[in-house]
């Protein structure tokens, strides 16, 4: 009888920490961290199409012949291999313009890829579509973007009045810009010339800076001022780091953020953080974006000591 009860309490006792455990899984913390490490792993699977194709083409004056998705769905792949041989084969040079990165959909006949070159252009265009994968579901396993987008879901709803939490939304933009610091340290010392005639549009990070604009958004509508201030701070704390092209979409991303500001109330939280990003975009010599961060903080500073509502708390908004 004694040994029966020790073996009933200790299955009792796994049974609760099976349940404990599946529900700490559960939690937003622990989803959006499990998404955070698959998407870095999702970038570094990538890598190789990165490191094999280039960015620009270098034959943008050469007719090109336009290739159409042969059925709808999404790019979940490229055969770099295949279109590298036809490539090779071809009498002059050419090169294949991909139009869309991995994780986008098409439907049937989208424009998804272009083959430029003055001479065996068209017998290239008919390899493209059978070298490039397009099936019915995303996949996390090289699809970094899918992480990204999963992430914003989960702040969105979170943020927003359907449930009004900023837990679970200060703790996604943390992880995405954990994701971007860790991209930014990724050198970047690929050799053009060794690359093969494909040009890939890479747009992991314009993908996550977009993100952020998106949070931004909803902040302003369920005015959680402390998530508005994070998203000020991301993009504080790693403009410096950031390549020129993405720097222009990060003040890009400050500029059009600055339209809902007026919703907020300016609690200290926030007015640090749009100082500090107006003193990093001095510093970057970004003076007019500087400025205009500046000039909002101060409309939204008059606002200090008086009775306002959402409507009337910036002089001259409407």
């Amino acid at each position: 009888a004694s040994l029966t009860l020790l073996f009933v309490t200790a299955a009792l006792y796994i049974l609760l920490l099976l349940i404990y455990s599946t529900i700490s899984q559960m939690r937003p913390t622990e989803i959006i961290r499990s998404i955070h490490d698959h998407t870095l792993a999702a970038r570094k699977r990538q890598l190789p199409i990165i490191e094999r194709t280039r960015r620009s083409p270098a034959l943008p004056a050469a007719p090109a012949v336009a290739v159409a998705a042969p059925r709808e769905g999404f790019v979940v792949g490229y055969d770099l291999d295949a279109m590298a041989k036809a490539i090779d084969r071809a009498a002059e040079p050419v090169e294949v313009i991909l139009l869309l990165p991995i994780g986008s959909y098409v439907a049937f006949h989208d424009p998804i890829a272009e083959v430029r070159g003055r001479a065996g252009a068209e017998v290239v265009a008919r390899m493209v579509p059978d070298a490039i994968h397009i099936d019915q579901a995303r996949a996390l396993e090289n699809d970094p973007a899918y992480g990204i987008e999963q992430i914003e879901t989960i702040a969105w709803r979170s943020i927003s009045d359907a449930q009004q939490n900023p837990s679970p939304g200060l703790v996604a933009i943390r992880n995405l810009r954990d994701i971007l610091a860790r991209w930014l340290a990724d050198p970047d010392d690929r050799d053009e010339t060794a690359t093969v005639a494909i040009i890939y549009p890479d747009n992991a990070m314009s993908y996550l800076l977009a993100a952020l604009e998106s949070l931004a958004v909803v902040a302003s509508q369920s005015m959680q001022h402390q998530v508005y201030a994070e998203i000020a701070r991301t993009v504080a704390l790693t403009f410096d780091r950031l390549p020129p092209e993405q720097r222009r979409r990060a003040e890009e991303l400050v500029l059009r953020g600055l339209a809902g500001l007026g919703d907020h109330i300016l609690t200290m939280e926030l007015d640090d953080a749009l100082t500090t990003l107006a003193r990093v975009l001095e510093q970057a010599r970004c003076a007019d974006t500087a400025a205009a961060v500046r000039e909002a903080r101060a409309g939204l500073a008059t606002s200090i000591g008086k009775l306002n509502s959402r409507s009337t708390r910036v002089p001259n908004a409407g």
